[in-house]
């Protein structure tokens, strides 16, 4: 087995303060946005690990369904907004400066990015898709498809079966991974 030198445990820990660090910017622009419509005195923020392995920040939001649709899709998208913005900043930062962290941190951005815009897994993109298809929750409508022959629409049914699906595949992958570690 081969030892970890000094210069990959660097990296390792840049790209966990990377995520961090993008994270909150992250979640700060959705309570810029929100704190902008609605002047809440106290904001309730948590951390949980999703799926087993993806580690999550978020704010909650008490008063989205206030919102209209508009609105809602405006609140979820200032995260990746925000997102986009560091990408620009940290690609054109790259460009001036050959720098191993400058790109570490612009991937781990990019990893970002792709799992909150996803529609797949319950972060920012999962929640756009519900409201754009005129729900709360499309996969709470999906499962009370089969348990309680409640009638959806053929989206519903079809992006929760994808949605089903994926999870499944990534739960299994990770487990995977992770016994291949172990042993």
């Amino acid at each position: 087995m081969e030892m970890i030198n000094i210069a990959d445990f660097n990296i390792i820990f840049f790209s966990l303060f990377s995520q961090l660090f993008i994270s909150m910017i992250h979640e700060i622009s959705h309570l810029y946005v929100y704190q902008s419509e609605i002047n809440m005195k106290t904001v309730n923020i948590g951390f949980s690990l999703r799926y087993l392995f993806i580690p999550l920040f978020f704010i909650t939001v008490p008063f989205m369904n206030f919102f209209n649709k508009n609105k809602k899709l405006y609140l979820m998208s200032a995260g990746i907004k925000s997102q986009i913005v560091l990408l620009g900043i940290g690609c054109f930062l790259s460009i001036l400066n050959n720098n191993v962290y400058l790109y570490v941190f612009n991937l781990v951005n990019i990893n970002l990015l792709i799992v909150n815009s996803i529609p797949f897994l319950k972060m920012d993109g999962y929640w756009m898709i519900s409201t754009i298809l005129s729900t709360d929750d499309y996969m709470k409508e999906y499962f009370s498809f089969f348990k309680n022959k409640k009638k959806v629409s053929n989206k519903i049914l079809i992006i929760g079966t994808i949605n089903l699906v994926l999870i499944i595949l990534t739960v299994s992958y990770n487990l995977i991974l992770l016994v291949r570690y172990l042993i």
